[in-house]
């Protein structure tokens, strides 16, 4: 059983690597990293129930709030960058203020 948490959490790490690396739209950016995150803890929770410890379970916790702000941050820039007409991350390199 634990195996197919396992796999599962690698086929979500290499989803999100793969939309990290593929997608040059911001808010794609935001979700893929989001998406490794959550695999991340999915495979702390799992090695976590494996070892009998709470520490996997006090990392996911952790992780969760680093999620939240990284949703924040990239909500206020999204916002930002939206009312400038900003949302491709190769027109970054051009902006100014």
């Amino acid at each position: 059983m634990i195996e197919y948490i396992f796999l599962v959490s690698l086929m979500f790490f290499a989803i999100g690597l793969y939309g990290l690396l593929t997608n040059r739209d911001i808010v794609r950016i935001f979700i893929s990293l989001s998406i490794m995150l959550a695999s991340v803890a999915l495979n702390l929770a799992a090695f976590s129930s494996i070892y009998n410890s709470v520490d996997g379970q006090a990392y996911v916790l952790f992780i969760w709030v680093i999620e939240v702000i990284e949703i924040i941050i990239a909500l206020s820039m999204f916002l930002y960058l939206s009312k400038k007409g900003i949302t491709d991350i190769n027109e970054l390199n051009n902006f100014k203020g």
